[in-house]
């Protein structure tokens, strides 16, 4: 098994030894391999040089029902240089250091216009410098489907598609919630 990239099989053998090897120092468990992206930027960074990939497990929600925190993984290859496309998604880092794996909706000249699958607000300019590379695919309960597939992109283009629907109806939750707490707190 080499670094830059693991089959499907090899996946699962890996998250059964991961799910087994844990550090009982922290009383829950969390694998006591894994590393933070900053800690493994450089080794990502020669992998994909190499014109290898790695597969990463996806931490936080940002991107939602698509992909789910601390049990979906994700493969990313370099990107290619100015061959980004919309509906592609970039890992990449911010400027305040962090590590995003977002979705491009928009490209511009001078930037991507990116955004979570469960968020609302657009992020840009993402320059193409700031981008580590991209997603060739995931596993899901140790099924890969690749963003080449049909039934992905057509899952894709509905979500963005109905972005506005979704920005909608968040609102319109917010509101709820805020009016009942108004209304709870002018009869107590």
């Amino acid at each position: 098994m080499t670094v830059d990239k693991l089959t499907n099989d090899e996946w699962i053998n890996n998250k059964q030894e991961d799910d087994k090897m844990t550090d009982s120092r922290l009383g829950h468990d969390k694998p006591a391999n894994k590393i933070t992206l900053s800690e493994a930027h450089e080794l990502i960074e020669e992998v994909l040089n190499n014109a290898g990939e790695i597969v990463l497990t996806v931490m936080g929600n940002s991107m939602f029902p698509m992909l789910r925190h601390g049990r979906d993984r994700v493969c990313i290859v370099k990107a290619k240089d100015n061959a980004l496309k919309k509906y592609d998604i970039l890992l990449f880092i911010r400027d305040d250091g962090k590590y995003i794996l977002h979705r491009v909706v928009g490209v511009k000249p001078d930037g991507y216009v990116v955004i979570g699958d469960n968020q609302y607000v657009k992020e840009y300019p993402v320059k193409h410098s700031q981008v580590i590379g991209v997603v060739k695919g995931f596993w899901r309960n140790g099924k890969y489907t690749s963003c080449d597939a049909f039934f992905y992109n057509v899952y894709v283009r509905f979500w963005s598609w109905t972005f506005f629907i979704r920005l909608i109806l968040h609102k319109g939750k917010l509101l709820c919630k805020r009016l009942i707490c108004i209304w709870l707190n002018d009869y107590k």
